[in-house]
């Protein structure tokens, strides 16, 4: 009998973790995490236009992967190739988009 309480208490304590609207929480959960990518990328562009290389290569990924702006290849294109000429290679520069860029 006291196992069978138990087994029940412990699924009770389960129940009362689960959020009543996990759809809802995922969606807040995704909001908060896009915020934070916003605001780093503020950051880093920030930082990027102030001349700091390894943020120009942060800049690029971003733009590469949509991660607190939209997603635009020509402008990750412009900063990592920017990061490249400043000697960034293996700082966040892909290492074939390096060597691409140097070629040109």
């Amino acid at each position: 009998m006291r196992a069978y309480l138990a087994l029940l208490m412990a699924a009770l304590v389960a129940l009362a973790c689960v959020p009543a609207n996990p759809v809802a929480e995922l969606e807040r959960t995704a909001e908060r995490q896009q915020q934070g990518f916003e605001a780093a990328f503020a950051e880093s562009l920030k930082r990027a236009k102030a001349g700091d290389v390894e943020s120009m290569s942060v800049v690029g990924q971003m733009y590469q992967t949509g991660q607190g702006t939209w997603v635009n290849h020509a402008e990750a294109q412009r900063w990592y190739r920017t990061a490249a000429e400043k000697g960034a290679c293996g700082v966040g520069v892909p290492a074939r988009c390096a060597r691409r860029l140097r070629r040109r």
